[in-house]
């Protein structure tokens, strides 16, 4: 397995992966996804959507970032599906254009978490109880 680097941005709106781990995430994330109505994009960065319209509950596959030492942050829907337009929703990751490129986790991922930093200790940590 390859570790790829990442960087945090409140300035980002979405997360962008590099190339390889975020076509393995969209094929999963599409598999599971599978019984509902797959939609065009109205985004050119977005390129996995679905038209929920109609529809009461979703279930969606669950996405976690998990990081050395066996932490893991897990996502709730707000961090996993963007809503583009009406009932429209689109997985909340890009893919950068190869594996080269850094990936960048986005402020949609970040909303529900409590970002801590210690600048000190080069640590970074997550928590519960971001913004509302």
């Amino acid at each position: 397995m390859t570790d790829f680097g990442l960087l945090n941005s409140s300035g980002t709106v979405i997360t962008h992966l590099p190339a390889t781990p975020y076509a393995a995430l969209r094929a999963a994330f599409r598999k599971a996804m599978e019984k509902y109505p797959f939609a065009k994009s109205k985004s050119a960065l977005l390129d996995t959507c679905y038209d929920l319209s109609g529809l009461k509950t979703v279930s969606y596959p669950k996405i976690g970032f998990v990081f050395g030492g066996g932490v893991t942050v897990d996502l709730d829907s707000t961090g996993v599906l963007f809503q583009t337009s009406g009932l429209q929703f689109c997985l909340a990751f890009a893919g950068n254009k190869d594996d080269s490129s850094v990936g960048i986790i986005g402020n949609v991922q970040q909303k529900r978490l409590q970002v801590v930093y210690d600048v000190v200790g080069r640590k970074i940590g997550f928590g519960p109880a971001g913004c509302p």
